[in-house]
């Protein structure tokens, strides 16, 4: 911050930009008013959504519901991992010094394909999607900068 408060008005407003651009090419990040939101769902309004399309008596698509958001809360964990440590990380191993892909991807993959599964055997009953009202409070469960998508 001590550096910004450095820079000339003109030169904060165009770093201010190139910052902007940046974090809405890699995270599908929008301006909303100046402030910066992430374009990932809330998990509440997930779980709402999933739990009014289904059959709400049948224990087994409750627990599904319930199994498919740990899931997604695990994923944009593993995301946020990834986005801070890197696709690419280096390993140190005694003498030896190596460059290999980040093994939370793998796990990532494993994830993903296993919600897809799960999502292909909820019993979906309701085909109307019925509107969430649009709140600008950030979710604390979503990555910062960017899905891996």
């Amino acid at each position: 911050m001590a550096f910004f408060a450095l820079l000339e008005t003109e030169e904060r407003s165009l770093l201010s930009k190139i910052i902007q651009k940046t974090a809405i090419i890699l995270g599908g990040i929008k301006s909303e008013g100046g402030v910066f939101v992430s374009g990932a769902v809330k998990i509440m309004d997930l779980e709402k959504q999933l739990m009014q399309r289904i059959n709400q008596d049948d224990l087994l698509e409750v627990d599904k519901i319930k199994r498919y958001i740990a899931i997604v809360k695990q994923i944009r964990k593993l995301q946020s991992e990834i986005n801070k440590a890197g696709v690419i990380t280096t390993t140190i191993n005694a003498s030896q010094e190596f460059i290999k892909t980040n093994p939370a991807i793998n796990e990532l993959n494993k994830l993903t394909k296993t919600l897809i599964t799960l999502e292909n055997s909820i019993k979906f009953e309701k085909m109307e999607v019925p509107e969430i009202p649009k709140d600008n409070k950030k979710d604390n469960d979503e990555p910062e900068v960017s899905d891996l998508y």
